[in-house]
């Protein structure tokens, strides 16, 4: 699967490119970070396959996040309402509308991506996460209520799958699925996911695969949901 990374200023901005690159099964990872050249940034960064920069960042910004990103196999993507806005940078950059249909995305995507080719293998790594990163998931853990907590330990329990709807009704409630046990669910991921935003937990994030059910993705394998995973023993 190639993993792709879209930098923006708002990340709701994101939402529906978001989700239709899910649909077409990317694995999407969206922050509202700028990045620096710092060692842990770049080697955040290389777990990777495409970058794309969203239409709210600046030219300068994609320049500056361009000039210390050296792995050759990266595909660069700029968001861009018309094709005047195109410009002139120091690495190759493939150019992306604002506004597309799924198969007109589905088709630019299989060109960036090169999938015809043979996929590269990543061996993902321990990632050591800094007395930073660790203040920001206690925080985060400390603000969730019972039920939101509930819910990501069930997540953390199938990490390698996705919970339906249901199960999680289930697992929660022992009764079956509800509109109202619905709402309750889905009104406590929009809030878990704020409540990361608010913490600055950026490692792990819940993807919603539409009328099927959640799943928590794990960019970088042993770092923030192992932890988590002790806190919530």
């Amino acid at each position: 699967m190639k993993r792709m990374i879209i930098l923006t200023r708002n990340i709701l901005a994101e939402q529906k490119l978001q989700d239709m690159l899910q649909k077409l099964d990317y694995e999407v990872f969206v922050t509202k970070r700028l990045f620096h050249k710092e060692s842990s940034v770049i080697d955040f960064l290389h777990f990777f396959n495409i970058v794309i920069f969203s239409e709210t960042l600046s030219n300068r910004e994609v320049e500056n996040v361009l000039e210390f990103l050296e792995k050759p196999e990266f595909q660069f993507v700029r968001r861009a309402e018309t094709t005047s806005e195109k410009q002139s940078y120091s690495k190759e950059v493939h150019y992306l509308p604002v506004e597309l249909s799924l198969s007109e995305l589905r088709e630019q995507m299989l060109k960036f991506a090169g999938e015809n080719q043979e996929e590269e293998s990543f061996g993902l790594k321990e990632y050591e996460f800094s007395e930073t990163n660790r203040h920001n998931l206690l925080t985060f853990y400390n603000s969730l209520n019972k039920l939101e907590l509930r819910i990501l330990k069930v997540l953390l329990e199938h990490i390698d799958g996705i919970v339906s709807r249901e199960e999680l009704c289930t697992i929660l409630w022992e009764e079956g699925m509800s509109n109202s046990r619905l709402v309750q669910i889905s009104s406590a991921i929009g809030s878990i996911r704020k409540k990361m935003e608010q913490a600055n937990v950026n490692d792990f994030n819940i993807i919603t695969y539409w009328r099927n059910g959640y799943r928590l993705s794990e960019l970088i394998q042993g770092s923030m949901t192992g932890y988590f995973s002790t806190l919530m023993e």
